[in-house]
């Protein structure tokens, strides 16, 4: 009867991980445990590694959107020079076209001053204010090409900087992106270690734990 109830006792030891045979008659006392788990300090490590890794992938994510808004208001900077430019081109061929226009020979006033003095003076007065005008013009249509080709020169600029910027953004995020990809390797493989080292001693401790039962169950 006492040596089964100590088979009893030491099939429940081996079910929850712990060997406590006691006997009552005689004077020898055997307690052992054992405890069968991971490492709590490198489970820490490990997540607090996958909340830096998580962090820096969101800052890195947040880095991708500010150079997309930065390429977009380049972007929009650069088709309101195009349409600048347009409009002033445009503004460029009406007073070219207009000057020629005002060069031209005018038959009808010319006829008009061999009709009359008067009308001659009032031609003459017509002839030197169509002057001033065309020399306002000349000047005007001067400085719409000197704006012309500032903004040309600008446009330039911005699409020098857009493609400094976009290489920039592009080998950062390529430097960030093999730094994450490796750190993540490296973590992986501890965490794999970890796995190993823990499954070989579940496998030793087990081993362990069956030669020293039957050692024990030996002596009963």
């Amino acid at each position: 009867m006492e040596t089964c109830f100590q088979k009893t006792e030491f099939k429940s030891a081996l079910r929850y991980g712990t060997s406590n045979i006691k006997e009552s008659q005689g004077t020898r006392i055997c307690h052992c445990t054992l405890r069968l788990g991971y490492d709590d300090i490198t489970d820490k490590e490990k997540k607090e590694r996958e909340i830096e890794l998580e962090r820096e992938i969101a800052q890195l994510k947040l880095r991708i959107q500010e150079r997309d808004r930065t390429i977009f208001d380049l972007e929009e900077q650069i088709r309101g020079k195009d349409a600048i430019i347009v409009d002033r081109c445009q503004l460029i061929e009406r007073l070219e076209q207009f000057h020629f226009e005002r060069s031209s020979p005018d038959q009808d006033s010319l006829e008009e001053k061999s009709e009359s003095t008067v009308k001659y003076v009032n031609v003459n007065e017509n002839d030197a204010l169509k002057t001033k005008q065309e020399a306002q013009l000349l000047e005007e249509l001067e400085e719409e090409r000197k704006f012309k080709v500032k903004l040309m020169e600008q446009n330039e600029l911005l699409l020098q900087q857009w493609d400094e910027a976009l290489a920039y953004v592009e080998q950062a995020e390529l430097k960030r992106t093999s730094t994450l990809i490796d750190e993540n390797a490296t973590l992986r493989k501890r965490i794999n270690e970890t796995l190993v080292i823990s499954k070989n001693g579940i496998q030793f401790v087990a081993l362990l734990l069956v030669l020293s039962s039957l050692y024990l169950y030996s002596w009963s």
